[in-house]
């Protein structure tokens, strides 16, 4: 009587040349045999010999399955029965590539990819850029092609996805992105999760992107998804214009000056007001940025009225770089000492790689002076 094997039963290794198998056969334009050599470069395991057996419990699987019709064995030559040189998959029919993936528990990617169909064809046209999407992901699977950032193997990861960018096409009025998650899915999280996926959309199918290169959270704001806003301690004699924030206040719209005397404990500014705000004067002859808290509260008990301190806590945001090359404009091309008030001479350069959310590599570069 032959026995039958079951899923449980079969072997890593086996399962490792079958999925190779099926790879090949589910490629659509692919015209010749699917095939698999058994090499040592490619299957090192095969022929290492270090598990006593195990070449021979290989071969008994794939026997099986070669008797079920499913595969085809070829021999290395004087070697039948003892070592395999290639395995070819018997034939393409989509009811042998269906039921191997069964017995492997595997889904077969025409399955996976009439799922996403499905639930793109689930979705409800609004218009813009979200209907573009939908528009590109469809030929995308109807041309056997990646339609990332949805998946076909997370169907409903993709179904999520595209949850969340409905509602970001739809939102008229800024709302924070972790009360969007709530609403959507009611947990707090999800939409963070997904927001690098929603950036990378936005980035490919909005118009208006490249006026925000660099800065996700500005793209995100400006399709009404914010974040709670982070303030950045900044002490030193300044003085900006801040615009107005909202088109609705019933306060004049006109832009807002902010006056910061030398005196002062330092100010939190807001990443809105970093990003938008124009610097009208700066009388500090030197600006210093701190990394560390503790060091930014030393440096306020000794610090001169002639230096600015900026606390950016690490790593600088895409605002925060924005305002500090803005500030550096103010800054005189000849520095001088703040204990002396002799011209400081160049002492060295530095020069630092920051790679922002989006993967865009930003450099910021540091002049150390001395004093003579």
């Amino acid at each position: 009587m032959e026995r039958t094997m079951h899923k449980g039963e079969i072997r890593h290794e086996v399962r490792l040349l079958l999925e190779a198998l099926l790879i090949q056969a589910e490629q659509p334009a692919r015209k010749q045999v699917a095939r698999v050599h058994l090499t040592k470069r490619g299957f090192a395991w095969y022929f290492s010999g270090d598990e006593l057996g195990l070449r021979g419990q290989v071969h008994e699987q794939l026997q099986h399955l070669a008797l079920q019709g499913f595969l085809k064995l070829n021999w290395q030559k004087y070697e039948q029965g003892n070592l395999l040189a290639s395995i070819d998959l018997a034939n393409r029919e989509i009811e042998t590539i269906e039921a191997l993936c069964a017995w492997l528990g595997r889904t077969p990617l025409r399955s996976q990819r009439e799922a996403l169909r499905l639930v793109l064809l689930e979705q409800e046209l609004i218009g813009g850029w979200f209907d573009r999407f939908l528009e590109w992901a469809m030929m995308q699977l109807e041309e056997y092609r990646s339609p990332l950032p949805l998946s076909i193997v997370d169907v409903q990861g993709s179904r999520d996805l595209l949850r969340v960018l409905s509602a970001v096409a739809q939102l008229q009025t800024p709302m924070l992105a972790r009360v969007l998650s709530i609403e959507l899915f009611g947990k707090s999280k999800r939409v963070d999760e997904l927001l690098g996926k929603v950036i990378t959309v936005l980035r490919q199918f909005t118009t208006d992107a490249p006026l925000y290169e660099g800065d996700d959270w500005a793209l995100l704001q400006a399709y009404n998804v914010y974040r709670p806003s982070e303030y950045i301690p900044v002490v030193g004699s300044l003085s900006l214009v801040v615009p107005s924030t909202s088109e609705n206040s019933p306060l004049s719209p006109m832009p807002i000056p902010l006056h910061m005397d030398a005196a002062l404990p330092s100010i939190g500014l807001s990443e809105e007001i970093l990003r938008s705000a124009q610097i009208t004067s700066c009388s500090a002859m030197a600006l210093v940025t701190v990394e560390n808290q503790t060091s930014f509260c030393e440096l306020l008990q000794v610090r001169s009225s002639s230096v600015c301190v900026v606390y950016i806590g690490g790593f600088a945001s895409p605002a925060l770089i924005i305002f500090l090359r803005t500030l550096r404009r103010f800054r005189p091309d000849q520095q001088r000492c703040p204990q002396c008030g002799n011209r400081l001479q160049a002492r060295g350069n530095h020069a630092r790689t920051l790679q922002t959310t989006g993967g865009e590599a930003i450099t910021l570069h540091r002049r150390y002076l001395k004093c003579p």
